[in-house]
This record gives structure tokens, sequence and C-alpha cells, in this order.
């Protein structure tokens, strides 16, 4: 419980606008549990408030290592559509979740509306899970 009380603690201080002190709270918060997803994303969320890009990338890609399957989702909320492509196509993880391929194509064709470059990634998604074409 003591993560879940930092984490709260944390997002309560982030939306009062304390970040120097969310940040220590989201810090412990990750020590506590290494392995909770949402800490990274919200320490990503005040670096980028900071403008501090490269150190926020480098928390939401802790995130996403967490739960790759919300790589999308944690960046796309941000509105960093282009980021998110980027970060899936690098992504170590895209080869283990077949079903990342097909997020990526999806984006492509929702932000760029590039079918061809979309359809790459959607053979790719199948040739490693063909259950998916189903």
């Amino acid at each position: 419980m003591v993560t879940t009380t930092s984490f709260t603690q944390a997002k309560i201080l982030w939306r009062s606008g304390k970040l120097d002190d969310a940040f220590k709270k989201y810090k412990q918060s990750i020590e506590l549990n290494p392995n909770f997803a949402w800490s990274y994303y919200y320490l990503g969320e005040i670096l980028a408030t900071q403008k501090k890009l490269q150190e926020a990338v480098i928390q939401y890609e802790n995130a996403i290592k967490i739960n790759p399957q919300s790589a999308t989702f944690l960046l796309s909320i941000i509105g960093k559509v282009e980021e998110a492509i980027v970060l899936l196509k690098e992504s170590n993880y895209i080869n283990i979740h077949p079903n990342l391929y097909s997020t990526l194509a999806n984006l492509i064709v929702e932000s760029k509306g590039d079918l061809s470059e979309a359809e790459i990634y959607y053979k790719k998604a199948i040739a490693l899970q063909p259950s998916i074409e189903q």
C-alpha cells in the first residue's frame, strides 16, 4: 500500500502544481514498486512540462517497457502520435508483441494516411501471429 500512497500523493502534488515535490514522490513510488508503469509515465509528464523532453522520453520508454501494449496509448493521449510511431518502430518489444505491429499500422493510417507503409506492418503482425488476419 505504500506504493499506492506515494503514487497518490505524487498525483495530488502534480495536480497542485508542486512539480518538484511530485517528482520526488513519483521517484519514491518507483523505488517501492519499479514495475508500476504509471509512476514512470507521470514522471515523464513532469519532465515534459519542465521542457526536459529527452528525460521525459526515457521515462515514457520505461513505462512502455513495463507495459508495451500501452505504448501508443501513453504517447497518443499526450498528443505525440509521431513520437509513438518512432518509439514503436524502434522498440525491442514489437517482435514479442505482434499486436504492436497492428497498432503501429493503425497509427500510421490515422496520422499519415499512408496505407502502403501501414501494410508493411500489418504483414509483419500477420507473419508473427497468423490468427491476427482473422
